[in-house]
């Protein structure tokens, strides 16, 4: 379930969107009164397609729905009043952007909209719904808008995060009070994602969550009378941020001479060139790398080694045509722009040329094991998480496969043709996988089965390949539970120290 509205003027009642999972797995979105004292439910409104995303107006009316059809299309339905009927308005192809509404303007029939159709960004405008013009209010010209912050008790559009190297907001100027928290907030945390949770009803105090490079999430409370933050809780308080390593934003050029930005997270006292750990990020579309805490980052960097991530083409937040530059690409543009992020970090002197890992999660595993393929000589070893390995396999089996569009998904990012599908497999060309690779996977994973981790595992021992291979039986897709996570990467750090050890003093 997720609020829809909060209902102001309700003291009893919230709005909420339900989300009831069908034979087929996909999920029929319905909007419903839920009464917060007695939890009576009532459905109001039935949205038009399944897994949808509804927006209500300042009155607590479903007046908007969007979601993706079989063919992969991002739809959106629109309702001029509660007992209208839901007329289609738009529709358009995955890859080549869409118009997506997130919050009334105010009480007319304005929406403020995040659009990149037809622009090389994602930018935020206000749409005139009586007229269906179109007035851009932010739009950076490199990255795209990553969120529109909207208040949780009105529905009031505030600002907008991007990020542009550093995390950057666009603060809409009339949206009093929260435009003054945010600009406060600023000011006291730069370079921070800075969310206000939850706010008193006359809004002179806010909860205010704030996370950093190096700071995994803190809590305070907003006085906006005397402008002061006090401090309520931190996240993972074992962890002191004093300890925690820098993350810098660095500009990489592709060997087509396209731009891509990575980002360093480097130990607080080491001499460089240092060892280099690549983590190609997963998904790989719909997801990206940015600036803030990631666990997985500091600990490496703790134990003195750099950390390179890079949004490859193919990744969210760099306009339509850079993420649809990825579709088809996953072993190769994808894999070369990783390589080239390396190569990158070696000539800057970041990175020790006889010190390269490579390590990733999901798609990030396939994209190390075949980057390992094609450039054994750049990498010392390989390691590979609840990864994707056989290609093929990923249209039989695997949560993707099994949704209404998940095959068409496939088709569209991967490709369909088998001949191709098997050329750039890991699995298949477990063979020429030479260095010392660690494979780890949950038996109980449905979104990449085990099966993918077996069949490599079994490809790799055929041959008698320097393998540590991990299989947690308890464990769905990625390491979650906190004891199996530490054995896991307890066993990461020993594999790593082993095989990136070169004798040198």
């Amino acid at each position: 379930h997720r609020i829809t509205s909060l209902l102001p003027d309700d003291p009893d009642h919230v709005l909420i969107s339900t989300y009831a999972r069908s034979k087929r797995g996909d999920y029929i979105t319905n909007a419903a009164l839920l009464n917060v004292y007695t939890g009576q439910l009532r459905v109001v409104s039935r949205a038009p397609l399944k897994d949808a995303f509804l927006l209500a107006d300042h009155a607590g009316v479903v007046r908007f729905a969007i979601g993706r059809n079989k063919a992969l299309e991002t739809v959106l339905f629109y309702r001029a009043t509660g007992k209208a009927s839901w007329q289609r308005v738009s529709s358009f192809s995955y890859g080549t952007g869409a118009l997506v509404p997130v919050a009334f303007a105010d009480e007319s029939d304005n929406v403020f909209v995040l659009d990149n159709r037809g622009t090389s960004t994602r930018g935020l405008y206000s749409l005139d719904l009586a007229t269906g013009s179109l007035t851009e209010v932010f739009r950076d010209p490199r990255v795209d808008i990553e969120a529109a912050l909207v208040a949780p008790h009105d529905g009031v559009a505030y600002a907008v995060r991007y990020v542009p190297g550093h995390v950057a907001y666009h603060i809409l100027p009339n949206a009093q009070p929260y435009a003054g928290m945010m600009h406060a907030a600023q000011q006291k945390f730069p370079n921070a994602a800075i969310n206000l949770t939850s706010l008193t009803r006359d809004r002179s105090k806010a909860v205010v969550e704030v996370t950093g490079a190096r700071e995994p999430g803190t809590f305070y409370l907003y006085d906006a009378r005397s402008n002061d933050f006090a401090y309520l809780l931190r996240t993972r308080r074992w962890l002191d941020p004093a300890r925690m390593a820098d993350v810098r934003a660095v500009d990489i050029t592709a060997r087509d001479g396209q731009w891509l930005q990575g980002f360093l997270t480097e130990p607080r006292s080491a001499p460089r060139p240092g060892p280099l750990v690549v983590m190609p990020h997963g998904g790989p579309h719909g997801t990206k790398d940015g600036p803030l805490f990631d666990a997985t980052a500091q600990l490496l960097a703790y134990h003195g080694y750099t950390v390179l991530t890079v949004n490859y083409r193919g990744s969210q937040g760099y306009g339509a045509a850079f993420n649809a530059a990825g579709f088809g690409q996953w072993g190769g543009i994808i894999a070369h722009d990783i390589t080239d992020a390396v190569r990158w970090a070696i000539a800057a002197g970041v990175a020790d040329p006889r010190r390269v890992a490579i390590f990733g999660t999901s798609f990030g595993a396939y994209a190390a094991m075949k980057n390992a393929i094609d450039e054994p000589a750049l990498y010392r070893c390989a390691i590979g998480v609840s990864g994707v390995y056989d290609l093929p396999l990923l249209f039989e089996t695997g949560d993707v496969a099994r949704l209404p569009y998940g095959v068409t998904y496939l088709r569209t990012v991967v490709g369909d043709d088998a001949a191709q599908l098997s050329a750039i497999s890991i699995v298949q060309n477990a063979a020429r996988l030479t260095i010392p690779v660690l494979l780890a996977h949950g038996t109980l994973d449905t979104q990449t089965p085990v099966a993918h981790a077996r069949r490599l595992r079994d490809a790799l021992t055929a041959r008698d390949a320097h393998l540590v291979y991990i299989e947690e039986p308890r464990e769905a897709h990625d390491f979650i539970e906190p004891g199996h996570r530490a054995r896991l990467l307890d066993a990461i750090l020993l594999f790593l120290g082993e095989t990136m050890d070169t004798g040198a003093p």
